[in-house]
């Protein structure tokens, strides 16, 4: 596999469920032969994120940029901020 470089602002950009909720795919997973895929969740403030939901075939993980988040695992609701050393 040939190296991947996306730039600030590329990617296939989507808006769903409404205004604040966009979705950029950074990575599809037909990019890295089927190993991963990178998708970005841009958030306006005071916006909810996606519906509850479950992954049966795959993982998930969420890195904050800024800002912070509320993330529920299973029963846990999680407070996720950013973090800057």
């Amino acid at each position: 596999m040939s190296a991947l470089v996306l730039l600030p602002g590329e990617g296939k950009a989507v808006q769903i469920g409404g205004e604040g909720l966009g979705v950029v795919f950074k990575l599809f997973g037909t990019d890295t032969g089927g190993q991963f895929a990178v998708v970005e969740h841009p958030l306006a403030p005071g916006i909810l994120g996606g519906p509850l939901h479950v992954h049966h075939n795959e993982d998930e993980a969420s890195y904050v940029l800024e800002g912070e988040i509320m993330v529920q695992v299973g029963d846990q609701l999680i407070q996720a901020p950013f973090f800057s050393r």
